[in-house]
């Protein structure tokens, strides 16, 4: 399938020059709003998309940052 072939539209017809061809399925956007609320009224999917980011990253963190600073302390000791 050439380039000219894969941007002909459901009439046949090829967009205007310069013009990017946009296909979108009718009821798209619905459909997508429907899902996003399904989505958002799931309690599980809030904490796993909200609130576990916002307290497993600055634990990990702070966590990460004792384990690196302990051993930079203990190299630092054993050289002097």
């Amino acid at each position: 399938m050439s380039e000219s072939e894969s941007n002909v539209n459901a009439a046949g017809t090829l967009p205007p020059p310069g013009k990017p061809s946009r296909w979108v399925p009718i009821g798209f956007d619905r459909l997508a709003a429907k899902e996003l609320r399904e989505t958002l009224r799931d309690r599980r999917t809030i904490v796993t998309l909200f609130l576990m980011p916002l307290l497993v990253y600055p634990i990990l963190s702070l966590l990460f940052q004792g384990f690196f600073a302990s051993g930079l302390q203990t190299t630092s000791i054993a050289t002097a």
